[in-house]
């Protein structure tokens, strides 16, 4: 994936989620209305759980790796909440090396 590409679904995918977050419907409400958004834009953001849960890695390994450019970048999304999109983390899955350490 280009950097150009991968600008665009960072932005889009901020947006949607700053879209998300806008309305005060109820929990339930929100979160059906974020599922249907991000499956009409094709982008799925991966939380701090699910993320830890599909590499097996600690928050602080994944931070360092990040930092040095070895881990798909995080998405700011509100306040405290971050997010990875999930075809960035499944292609960095799929890249890593099998066989003997």
């Amino acid at each position: 994936m280009n950097s150009g590409e991968n600008t665009r679904k960072v932005k889009n995918a901020t947006l949607l989620m700053g879209d998300i977050m806008k309305t005060s419907d109820s929990p339930v409400a929100t979160l059906e209305r974020e599922a249907a958004i991000r499956a009409r834009a094709g982008v799925r953001i991966m939380g701090e759980a699910e993320v830890k849960e599909s590499t097996n890695l600690s928050r602080v390994t994944r931070w360092r790796l990040e930092r040095d450019g070895q881990f798909p970048q995080r998405l700011r999304l509100a306040g405290n909440r971050v997010g990875w999109l999930a075809e960035e983390i499944m292609q960095w899955i799929e890249s890593r090396p099998r066989g003997a350490a």
